[in-house]
């Protein structure tokens, strides 16, 4: 019974680290396509300390063959706009950091496995913040 229990809490762990939440604070939202459908929870973990929300955004005719992108809010400079695109199965982590004077988005689709549309998804985040941050400052990473 008891290597049973070891076993199922090993297995647990193993799962948690690799479909884990990201490192830093926790924002989260959910983003859908314009009709509502394919809704999908987008967490992001924020290690700059500059974060004080996180939206869904709207879609701005975008594909979902454009590369990832930051830009600034048209309403309010004190928010960034990230696009990119991701499966219909997947479960995105945002992870927002930060190295000297630059900073980093990187997404990480937590691709699930089982019975899933093979879609790819255009997605966007308003991500508020304390202070203005210029997209030059920003690396979008893999």
């Amino acid at each position: 019974m008891l290597q049973l229990v070891s076993r199922a809490l090993l297995i647990s762990i193993a799962v948690s680290a690799c479909g884990g939440e990201p490192p830093g604070k926790l924002y989260r939202t959910t983003v859908q396509n314009p009709n509502g459908s394919y809704a999908q929870e987008v967490v992001l973990g924020d290690q700059t300390g500059l974060v004080v929300g996180v939206d869904p955004s709207m879609w701005d005719g975008r594909t979902v063959y454009d590369p990832p992108t930051v830009v600034i809010d048209a309403q309010d400079p004190m928010a960034l706009i990230f696009r990119w695109a991701n499966g219909a199965c997947d479960h995105p982590a945002i992870t927002f950091s930060r190295s000297g004077d630059r900073f980093a988005l990187r997404v990480d689709p937590r691709e699930s496995s089982g019975t899933c549309v093979g879609i790819l998804l255009y997605r966007a985040v308003r991500i508020r913040l304390t202070d203005p941050i210029s997209p030059d400052q920003i690396d979008i990473r893999d």
